[in-house]
């Protein structure tokens, strides 16, 4: 009776916050971690190792039951993850903004589950040299530094438009977009956005060698500012660097670039490399400073994007992954697997086969008393309490 209590006081109080405080307090406050995966109701690769892509009409349970996640678990991802570039899901849909909303829409009214938007934005230069390779990945040997040219609003493209008035085009854009994310009650829907996300690195025209990091922490505080001064207040921001650091040492790499306590919400890291016992030791201790921070700080850490590509790990997610994230003193309040888009080139990192090995490894991962997916439902009224349960009342 105490319980039943104590749950109906603290369902009372969510209601009397925000969206967005409701979803802080669930990720700071569960005992264990949310499962999501990019992509995962929009894009994957069926059992016959074909690759499947679908398109979002209505709220129908159906929209939940097509991912490769719940074909190999019968439950729901906690966590959806959708991108607004130039990502792999726009080959497969002309209209992919307007799929994009409607996946959005249709997952949150079904379950009420946490949403990240991540943004593989276009180098403007691509456009005007020669279109080839990705256009997130662009770097133009006269305009290296877009970060440069964004900031200080001189430089032309070829189409006599600025630099900046191009990248302010866009920004409008992605504000017009989560504009438009509510819920069916008319309600914003609460988000969690991650930019310029890996800018430890060089993959991206943001990266490392590509601008200063006073550049990067001041696009990124103008950005992430100019998107919540016109969005709705239901937005949390991630911070994602790439694994290549080792402490939060402030000429370290993490903490380099970091804009700062008050324009990050989540403490986020992007790991693909967790293969062996040395990679999850250095996992580890990152995930462990960071959640010593993020106590002190008021802060969220999440594994904000990992995968074993191609599994050839059979194994991975139980005697790998899960050795991370169950780690002392590391406490993690998501982890977001990466999209599937082919079952060649090791271009998947859910199993798609459900009686595989990999498959029966994630299955058995998803069962830890620890990792939260929402468990099947058939109505949104019978999710909603199972899910709230869960995070706060998960046995230890």
């Amino acid at each position: 009776m105490k319980v039943l209590l104590f749950l109906l006081s603290l369902l009372l109080s969510l209601s009397n916050i925000s969206a967005k405080e409701r979803m802080s307090l669930l990720l700071k406050n569960n005992k264990g971690c949310f499962i999501g995966r990019e992509n995962d109701l929009c894009l994957g690769v069926k059992n016959n190792s074909e690759t499947w892509s679908y398109q979002f009409k209505s709220d129908t349970i159906q929209n939940l039951t097509s991912s490769d996640i719940y074909r190999i678990t019968q439950k729901y991802l906690a966590l959806l993850g959708m991108d607004l570039g130039e990502d792999a899901i726009n080959r497969h849909h002309n209209l992919y903004i307007e799929n994009f909303k409607n996946c959005i829409k249709s997952y949150y009214n079904l379950t009420h589950g946490i949403i990240s938007i991540s943004y593989h934005m276009e180098n403007p230069w691509w456009f005007f040299e020669g279109k080839k390779g990705a256009p997130y990945r662009h770097k133009s040997p006269k305009h290296p530094n877009v970060v440069k040219e964004i900031l200080h609003d001189s430089i032309k493209l070829p189409n006599n438009i600025t630099v900046k008035d191009w990248y302010d085009e866009q920004i409008e854009k992605v504000i017009n977009i989560i504009s438009d994310l509510k819920d069916k009650n008319g309600n914003a829907i609460p988000l969690i956005l991650r930019l310029f996300h890996e800018g430890s690195h060089n993959a991206f025209w943001w990266g490392y060698d590509y601008c200063t990091k006073e550049e990067y922490k001041e696009l990124f505080i103008y950005t992430t500012q100019l998107i919540k001064s016109k969005c709705p207040n239901n937005i949390l921001i991630a911070y994602s660097p790439d694994c290549n650091w080792k402490t939060l040492n402030p000429n370290d790499r993490y903490m380099d670039r970091y804009p700062g306590d008050s324009y990050v919400d989540i403490l986020g890291l992007d790991n693909y490399h967790i293969k062996s016992p040395k990679e999850v030791e250095q996992c580890i201790s990152q995930l462990q400073q960071l959640s010593k921070y993020a106590k002190k700080h008021n802060k969220i850490v999440a594994l904000t994007e990992t995968g074993c590509y191609g599994l050839n790990i059979s194994n991975w997610f139980t005697k790998y992954l899960y050795k991370v994230i169950n780690a002392p003193q590391v406490n993690v309040s998501y982890v977001m697997f990466w999209s599937s888009w082919s079952s060649k080139n090791n271009g998947y990192c859910i199993p798609y086969k459900k009686n595989s090995p990999e498959a029966m490894d994630f299955l058995k991962f998803t069962q830890k008393k620890n990792i939260i997916l929402i468990n099947n439902g058939k109505t949104n009224s019978s999710l909603i309490p199972q899910h709230y349960y869960k995070i706060f009342f998960l046995s230890t």
